[in-house]
């Protein structure tokens, strides 16, 4: 049974004492789910692991993410459902991607980050033109609606890497100066990020609603090389900067595009459909007399939920309602 639709808010960061005071009381930080409690999800999901590689989660298994840097754990993660609708995301050999006037290859002596050996390395040619990677979206683009595109990049022999989401869609474009870890030259629709991960990887991306569409738009994420400039000029549409490469290159990974405002954990899609990440449904049992439960995130701020009408039967709750994702503790009053 899904738990009421309204809550209350903490904002500020409190210490908790462990143990007696409470009805209930579900710590999470152990990494496995406490007596009490029980997850599903009807679907594999990713999560970074204590070695700050992504992993993948079974059907209706607990994803316990650490920090994509340290390794630091962060908590049980909790998310809605999301679908990524980028065609081949995981890139690889180029299967179901256009490289033009650029080369695509798996070069196997780079960690990727899944701590494997599949990134890709994407080279510049020595043609003086525009020098990119694309593939289309497994459906068509919705004028208005909100989108987030990212993609794993890691530097090569070039540290700049450019991303757009085609001339119709109206998210823009970005370039990114991964030695220094900022957003270059950049238009004004859409917000560019950079997220810094382990091993010299950067989640890269842009947030934004589509607008000015024209045509039913299918193009997905396009990469661009930017001759090592992250200042260079774009001049849409299609107008990826130009230039005399000389096979110099950035590595590339685990493309995404969703519906939100908010990139998620990666949701690999291998084949030209959308696939679809289920949302977590974390359930915990209320005691009777239980009426408050608090939750304790990863920065030891607080939510509060109403459970009395719960109380001697499990309360579930629903991700999209929570403050965070990442869940350390939660208690019942």
């Amino acid at each position: 049974m899904m738990g009421p639709v309204f809550w209350f808010r903490h904002r500020h960061k409190i210490q908790l004492p462990t143990g007696s005071p409470y009805l209930a009381d579900y710590d999470f930080t152990g990494g496995t789910l406490p007596s009490g409690t029980s997850l599903t999800r009807s679907s594999v999901a990713t999560y970074f692991n204590s070695s700050s590689y992504l992993a993948s989660a079974d059907i209706n298994t607990a994803r316990f993410d650490h920090d994509p840097v340290t390794g630091a754990f962060k908590g049980l993660l909790l998310e809605g459902q999301s679908s990524n609708i980028q065609r081949y995301s995981n890139i690889g050999d180029g299967t179901g991607w256009t490289a033009d006037r650029a080369t695509v290859s798996v070069d196997a002596s780079i960690i990727d980050s899944f701590g494997g050996n599949n990134a890709t390395k994407f080279a510049d040619t020595t043609d003086n033109t525009m020098h990119r990677l694309y593939a289309g979206v497994t459906t068509t683009i919705t004028s208005g609606e909100k989108y987030t595109l990212s993609v794993y990049v890691k530097a090569g022999t070039y540290s700049v890497v450019g991303m757009s989401s085609g001339s119709t869609t109206g998210l823009g474009w970005a370039a990114f100066d991964l030695a220094n870890v900022v957003v270059g030259n950049s238009s004004t629709s859409g917000t560019p990020f950079i997220t810094p991960l382990a091993n010299g990887w950067f989640r890269v991306g842009i947030r934004g609603a589509t607008s000015s569409l024209t045509g039913t738009p299918t193009a997905g994420v396009i990469l661009f090389l930017m001759n090592n400039n992250p200042n260079a000029t774009y001049n849409a549409p299609q107008g990826q900067p130009a230039y005399i490469g000389d096979g110099s290159y950035v590595y590339v990974s685990t493309a995404q595009i969703e519906s939100e405002l908010v990139e998620t954990s990666p949701i690999l899609n291998v084949v030209s459909t959308t696939v679809t990440r289920a949302a977590d449904q974390q359930l915990l049992n209320v005691p009777n007399g239980g009426s408050l439960l608090r939750l304790i995130f990863d920065d030891e701020s607080t939510q509060d939920f109403e459970v009395t009408a719960y109380a001697g039967a499990s309360y579930a709750l629903d991700p999209t309602l929570l403050d965070r994702r990442h869940l350390k503790r939660a208690v019942i009053l």
